[in-house]
């Protein structure tokens, strides 16, 4: 993770640090999403009426564009969480899990369902647009489980398989609006269980 610079850093200094989370957080983003995102490109192949994979390849950069301005955002987070107390890991674990629970999840989720399982029409003009909607719409679904790996690091690769792994099922798997109940409950248990540990010592 990379550490903001103490007073009199230079200005390389103070520009590498987001640079290196950015491209970190991209390079987690690809891999995570790409499980559930490399259907609905697929299923929309042959919607494109014209170089179908100049039109993935665009709906694509328009879908991880909108993960970049979200991992742009979330660097002030990660400067917060970088050295956490072990009690504030637990507590922003058991709110991700507690927002599985709300009627915000559950509709977006469906939406971010609908369209993935329906695909995007998009032509090779507008997927870059078309994608840049997707990304938008997933990222409403799903944000909140970004929570975890800042909270845990985005170097623990173990968390980020797990994220990804609930990521995909809840979006892909038949009755995925009630795994991502299940994902919260889960969640919201690991996350009193850390939070009760770190009081206790």
């Amino acid at each position: 993770m990379p550490t903001m610079p103490m007073g009199g850093g230079s200005a390389h200094a103070w520009f590498a640090a987001p640079a290196t989370f950015i491209g970190m957080w991209i390079v987690m983003m690809v891999p995570m999403m790409l499980p559930s995102l490399a259907p609905a490109l697929w299923r929309c192949r042959p919607i494109a009426a014209t170089r179908p994979s100049a039109a993935m390849a665009l709906a694509c950069i328009g879908y991880f564009f909108v993960w970049l301005v979200l991992g742009a955002s979330a660097f002030p987070l990660s400067v917060v969480l970088m050295r956490p107390a072990p009690i504030m890991t637990g507590i922003v674990v058991a709110i991700a899990g507690a927002w599985q629970l709300t009627g915000w999840k559950a509709r977006h989720l469906a939406c971010c369902r609908e369209v993935l399982a329906r695909g995007t029409h998009f032509s090779a003009f507008a997927a870059l647009q078309d994608g840049v909607r997707l990304g938008t719409q997933c990222a409403r679904s799903c944000g909140n489980l970004m929570l975890i790996p800042l909270a845990f690091g985005m170097m623990d690769f173990a968390t980020m398989v797990l994220v990804a792994v609930a990521i995909t099922v809840e979006r892909l798997a038949p009755g995925g609006e009630h795994l991502a109940r299940v994902t919260g409950v889960v969640a919201v248990v690991i996350g009193v269980v850390l939070t009760l540990s770190a009081a206790g010592h």
